[in-house]
């Protein structure tokens, strides 16, 4: 910016001064500050696919336990319940639509 000159060139005002070395700080500071967030932020989605994989690991593992106490103590018992299953019994009937037709709606008219 300033290098065919031969002194200094200020841009800005008195009071906020801004030279080609004030300029060139501010840039490499925030080099500097996206450098250590670019890091940062490639720790955490290491640190987040660990965290997915464990996850589902544990969702296999309360799978097998849910299986392993049906098998043990029947879909109805309490005891599936208690390990995060439901209950046979405790089961909502499936329940059917009822379709009703919109006044004017002649697609449905018999």
């Amino acid at each position: 910016m300033d290098a065919k000159l031969r002194k200094p060139v200020i841009y800005g005002t008195d009071e906020d001064p801004l030279t080609v070395v004030t300029v060139a700080a501010e840039v490499a500071g925030y080099e500097a500050r996206v450098t250590t967030y670019n890091k940062a932020k490639k720790n955490l989605d290491h640190m987040q696919n660990e965290l997915l994989e464990e996850e589902a690991e544990v969702a296999s593992v309360a799978g097998r336990v849910l299986s392993s106490a049906k098998g043990k103590f029947k879909n109805d018992s309490s005891l599936v319940g208690m390990v995060g299953g439901i209950r046979t019994s405790d089961r909502k009937a499936p329940r059917k639509k009822v379709i009703t037709p919109m006044p004017g709606d002649l697609s449905r008219s018999a």
